[in-house]
């Protein structure tokens, strides 16, 4: 019989031998990427599993066991051990305190229903394509058409040891218009960083509205009229990917279209996720960088 491609976290939970919210929890963490499927149900990669698998078992090192005491750790002894494993780091390094140099810190705004979650997680799982740590997750709350939400995604080429909300990002990328007004979104946007605006305003118009003193990137696109011409709906998440790339290219454009179309194919008829391509494509070609 051919192995399934996806597997359930009740599956992964019993082949490694440990709780099914230890199976979310180290999905939180970046070490197995998680695939949303239709409804809403986390899947895993059988290969991820697998990978997973042979890096716990060669954990040597104290920072690398689930009982903080070094030693090798076996799937056998896992129920007994409940302690967090840490994901060994690749290529036999260690893991450093402070990744910060290294890190890219992405906060992301819109309203449910826009596709501001899998955005954050496209990107992430991109990343994860060309061998870097990465965490992708959602800030809790109402989650209903329309309401304001927001994600986060940090990339680093060595371990994430934050595990906490991103107050002062590198990018900040926002998907509805109407939150330039209601919301401040720069909000802790470091000298020097980026915002992805979904706004039909020129960059220059923008920077005229806001009173700062730091030195930012303002980088817009109608990625709302694109989504309408692509697909007839009000999801800009894959023209915004698109500009975001353009502006700041933290991961190559083949990773992201990779990660498109096997995310959107798992659920998607063929032809919507060849608009979406189209979507990110236009959103990369047409963004204005000011």
């Amino acid at each position: 019989m051919a192995r399934r491609r996806f597997l359930s976290r009740d599956t992964v939970a019993r082949k490694l031998g440990v709780a099914p919210s230890t199976v979310t929890r180290w999905a939180k963490l970046g070490m197995i990427p998680a695939v949303v499927t239709v409804g809403g149900h986390h899947r895993y990669y059988a290969t991820d599993l697998d990978k997973l698998a042979m890096e716990l078992s060669a954990g040597r090192a104290p920072a690398e066991s689930p009982t903080g005491q070094g030693g090798r750790f076996t799937f056998e002894e896992a129920p007994r051990r409940r302690r967090r494993a840490v994901r060994p780091p690749p290529s036999g390094r260690r893991p450093t305190a402070d990744a910060s140099a290294d890190m890219v810190e992405i906060r992301w705004h819109g309203r449910g229903g826009q596709g501001v979650v899998t955005a954050s997680q496209v990107l992430a799982e991109a990343a994860l394509l060309e061998e870097r740590y990465f965490q992708a997750f959602p800030e809790f709350g109402p989650e209903r058409t329309g309401a304001p939400i927001r994600a986060f995604t940090r990339l680093s080429s060595l371990p994430i040891d934050l595990h906490c909300p991103i107050s002062t990002p590198n990018i900040v990328v926002v998907l509805d218009p109407t939150l330039l007004e209601t919301v401040n979104v720069f909000e802790g946007l470091r000298d020097g960083g980026t915002a992805i605006l979904n706004t039909s305003a020129m960059p220059q118009d923008v920077k005229a509205t806001v009173q700062t003193d730091l030195h930012w990137k303002i980088v817009t696109i109608n990625a709302t009229r694109i989504a309408m011409e692509a697909f007839k709906r009000n999801v800009p998440n894959t023209p915004i990917l698109g500009a975001l790339l353009r502006a700041a290219p933290v991961v190559s454009v083949e990773s992201c279209l990779r990660l498109l179309r096997e995310r959107l194919g798992a659920r998607l008829a063929p032809q919507i996720v060849e608009a979406n391509i189209v979507a990110f494509q236009r959103g990369y070609a047409e963004a204005t960088v000011g």
